[in-house]
């Protein structure tokens, strides 16, 4: 980056500084890792006493320099946790997120090509290349540059030798920062399948503990879950003035999970999981949901205008969904979110069918509606009436027999409800021909043939 501003990208300059008031990294993921743990430093003591930072001095602690397409959605997400209060970038190249500007030769800001003239964008004061070395040089920073390709040797060091630079340890392999057409580096939490899956990991819950059942509240308050609402729904019987470990320690384990997901430091679990005005919130520059994932395919399909796109919509919302969420969970707010979800793919799945042309399809649908709610006497219906469209007698049979048989596993006595079975009779007598029950003589003859005197 250096070397870019002081139009020296032909050369292989190398820059160190040992000012603690001047961090120069070989790469820009160097840099958005240091930045990220000054973000995390300075809001550990507030976080800590469970209030949020007052700083509110005039300039930001640490001002970053880097290249907009290389720091790219993570240094959005990162400005996104702090605003200016903490961190100021400037950023050489297009920046996707806001505005913007050119600056001229003599410091003079342009946007879209013409002249700004907001008084706070004063002309800016430009340094040449010589005088930026200058100054530089006023903070023990050592450049060597060599020509491309050919490694600067001094006459005291035998040929043999590389240069002292290329015997530094190289910096740890870090992850691509993730950029605004890299949605691969980003993790997706599926509440279903109880995993993360990340670029770096997979990584799972064995069991539905707390910092599982915080995921999903995370989820479910998409703009920040509070923390006195955590407490209400899982620990009731705590209270959170005395017993803050009990939020702080499944915090610090779902944290933990979703950058080993991420292949980040543990360092940088603030930034995934944020903490706000509105409460603690899943970063959604780096994380999403499946649950995210199905509202808002379902939002898309409530607005779309045209069957094509409301179909996709709906396709992508049942793709999204991994099975029935929270079995077994011992919250009452866990099972009516587990039930609304499912009543929600089971919608969607009847509106798919109805949008579908070819039978076998809009058939798969509404068997896989009955295979999540397989209680749902509508569903069975809907499935009959379509199968009878069709002249498909013989499922019309097996689609009423298996909802018997899943009335009797729950109660012997349980029978559809009339209006089923008066469906399922008149379906059935207009298709085929009602199936001859046996004469009561030969019924009996049957019997005495089965069970001699």
């Amino acid at each position: 980056m250096l070397n870019r501003l002081l139009g020296m990208e032909d050369s292989q300059a190398r820059w160190t500084s040992s000012s603690s008031n001047l961090v120069i990294t070989p790469a820009t993921e160097d840099a958005l890792l240091h930045a990220e743990a000054s973000i995390i430093a300075s809001a550990k003591a507030a976080e800590e006493q469970d209030v949020m930072s007052t700083t509110t001095s005039a300039e930001p602690k640490l001002v970053l320099f880097a290249d907009a397409a290389e720091a790219g959605q993570r240094l959005h997400a990162d400005l996104a946790q702090v605003g200016a209060r903490l961190v100021r970038a400037v950023l050489v190249g297009q920046w996707p997120y806001g505005v913007t500007l050119d600056i001229r030769a003599d410091g003079h800001p342009l946007q879209h090509g013409s002249p700004i003239t907001t008084p706070t964008l004063d002309p800016m004061p430009m340094l040449s290349a010589a005088r930026c070395t200058e100054v530089l040089d006023k903070f023990a920073i050592n450049i060597r540059t060599a020509s491309v390709g050919v490694p600067t040797v001094s006459p005291e060091e035998p040929s043999a030798e590389p240069p002292a630079a290329s015997k530094e340890a190289a910096p740890e392999r870090l992850l691509p920062s993730v950029s605004v057409h890299q949605s691969a580096t980003t993790a997706i939490a599926r509440i279903g399948r109880m995993v993360i899956e990340g670029p770096a990991a997979t990584v799972g819950f064995p069991r539905r503990t707390d910092a599982f059942h915080m995921l999903v509240l995370l989820s479910e308050h998409r703009q920040g879950l509070q923390r006195g609402t955590a407490y209400d729904l899982l620990w009731p019987e705590a209270d959170p003035t005395i017993d803050r470990e009990r939020f702080h320690g499944p915090l610090r384990e779902l944290r933990g999970k979703l950058c080993r997901a991420l292949g980040r430091p543990t360092s940088s679990g603030k930034i995934v999981i944020q903490r706000l005005a509105s409460g603690y919130r899943l970063n959604p520059d780096l994380v999403t949901t499946d649950l995210w994932q199905i509202h808002d395919a379902l939002t898309r399909a409530a607005t779309a205008t045209d069957p094509t796109t409301r179909h996709a919509a709906l396709q992508a919302a049942v793709a999204a969904y991994t099975g029935p969420i929270l079995n077994g969970s011992p919250y009452s707010w866990a099972e009516t979110a587990a039930r609304d979800l499912d009543q929600k793919i089971t919608k969607a799945l009847m509106q798919l069918a109805d949008l579908e042309t070819e039978p076998d399809a809009a058939i798969t649908h509404l068997a896989a509606a009955i295979d999540i709610d397989p209680y749902a006497e509508h569903l069975y219906r809907a499935q009959m009436k379509l199968l009878a469209q069709h002249g498909r007698a013989a499922e019309i049979h097996k689609t009423y027999e298996r909802l018997c048989e899943v009335l009797r596993a729950l109660d012997t006595a349980l029978r559809p409800a009339s209006q089923t079975s008066d469906l399922y009779r008149r379906l059935t007598s207009t298709i085929t021909p009602a199936r001859p029950r046996p004469l009561k003589g030969l019924q009996n003859q049957e019997r005495s043939r089965r069970h001699p005197a």
